[in-house]
């Protein structure tokens, strides 16, 4: 398969697996020898630096920026960002292992010929089969982590991004990582089910929405990653005490990354009936989002996502017909269209008012959001991540118990994220089920 730029530039191929390959690729990582942990984690910690910093297969670091843009549309400065985040997180692996293993509890070896009385952590299986998305290479961590956890990886890879993944494993066999460790399957989507079926016993990883919930959720060894509902909370004491603050988390929810991560920010919940505040904050939200685009398309250091100019149209057209559906459409979203007439096109960020409660579980790959009165705190509920801007202490409490919240921030942005906090769920207890041990001498 020819994987193209955005201009429809053939710029590199890719071998397509067959069924029977599928088959292979599990049992050589069944059968590979296991590298130790201690091993695996030199490894990882190694190909850090040579992640960011070698010419692996021909191709620079500054060449593997260039040519990801050109793939999907990432803005460069982003790419060039998440290359150094990733191989952060990679020198960093020990002591991220560290604090998911103490977090999930105290850990007993099998192995002892003491007594004992706690819990032994047990993975499930011994592959971790993840099919990548392509709208951010940040997303590569997790597999990296399972790997670091003792599982042996098998990828495929989007076409939408297929090269991050494959620069991590030349990065990691240049650093020593022993053969039979990773598998690298490019495929259509007609092979995820037979995937999931060789997973049974294993663990496998989607990112998505709600089509991959309701079609994969429910199977054996499958872990979902979304969707990504984020939503912020804003309570009007607060932001008449810090104004400036509001807007600017507010926006950088909504901008961050070029808008496209399922942490950017979906739907704006403002705890009040009174219009002339919605209607205020409305305005100031998007002519801040207007003064940001702006300078973005001046820059040289963008963080605009540009797309291929009718996959622009068709998310566009998408929210028109959310709108339209629920009577909330009072501008065609397709004057947010901005055409660099050469086939691309960006989007411009946009927060559209809504009625309460007339659009739920709203998502798209691109800076929107809807904003609305809200009363109820059980609205927060289905959020992937959740920014709360509020003065009652007492609220943060509450929500911390309030099911389906994944991750809860104080005054934070949503797309906040440190090494050490669960994004969707902790990896650990997704990849370890405890089980209770207790022995005599």
């Amino acid at each position: 398969m020819e994987v193209c730029t955005l201009q429809g530039e053939a710029c590199l191929s890719l071998s397509m697996a067959p069924s029977l390959m599928l088959h292979h690729a599990f049992n050589t990582l069944e059968k590979a020898s296991n590298m130790s942990l201690e091993a695996l984690l030199a490894c990882i910690y190694k190909a850090g630096d040579i992640f960011v910093n070698d010419i692996l297969a021909g191709q620079s670091p500054k060449g593997y920026v260039k040519q990801l843009h050109a793939i999907n549309g990432l803005a460069e400065s982003v790419i060039l960002e998440s290359l150094h985040d990733i191989s952060s997180f990679m020198k960093n692996i020990s002591n991220v292992i560290a604090e998911q293993k103490h977090s999930a509890g105290f850990e007993y070896s099998v192995q002892s010929t003491h007594a004992l009385n706690g819990t032994f952590h047990r993975k499930f299986g011994t592959i971790f089969t993840c099919i990548l998305p392509g709208n951010h290479p940040g997303v590569n961590t997790v597999w990296l982590n399972a790997m670091a956890l003792g599982y042996k990886v098998l990828l495929k890879p989007s076409s939408s991004d297929p090269i991050t993944s494959y620069r991590l494993i030349l990065s990691l066999q240049k650093a020593g990582m022993l053969d039979g460790q990773v598998s690298f399957i490019p495929g259509k989507r007609e092979i995820n089910a037979q995937l999931v079926e060789l997973s049974k016993e294993h663990r496998l990883m989607f990112f998505g929405g709600q089509d991959i919930v309701d079609t994969f959720g429910s199977k054996s060894g499958v872990i979902v990653r979304g969707p990504g509902y984020s939503k912020l909370w804003l309570e009007p004491a607060y932001y008449a005490k810090k104004p400036n603050d509001s807007i600017d988390s507010i926006c950088r929810s909504i901008v961050a990354d070029g808008g496209i991560k399922c942490t950017n920010l979906s739907q704006i919940l403002v705890n009040t009936t009174e219009d002339g505040f919605v209607n205020s904050l409305h305005a100031s939200v998007n002519a801040s989002l207007g003064a940001w685009f702006d300078v973005q398309l001046q820059s040289s250091n963008s963080q605009l996502c540009v797309y291929e100019i009718d996959r622009a149209k068709r998310i566009l057209n998408y929210i028109a017909t959310k709108l339209a559906d629920s009577g909330q459409l009072n501008i065609n979203p397709l004057i947010l269209l901005h055409d660099f007439e050469d086939g691309t096109a960006t989007i411009r960020p946009w927060v559209f008012k809504v009625t309460p409660g007339s659009i739920v579980d709203f998502e798209v790959p691109a800076p929107i959001a809807l904003l609305q009165s809200a009363q109820c705190e059980s609205e927060l509920r289905n959020s992937l991540s959740l920014s709360v801007l509020s003065n009652d202490n007492d609220m943060f409490e509450r929500l911390a118990q309030l099911n389906n919240i994944r991750k809860l921030l104080w005054c934070l942005p949503t797309t906040y994220s440190t090494s050490n906090l669960p994004h969707d769920g902790a990896l650990y207890e997704q990849l370890f089920e405890k089980v209770g041990i207790a022995r005599s001498n």
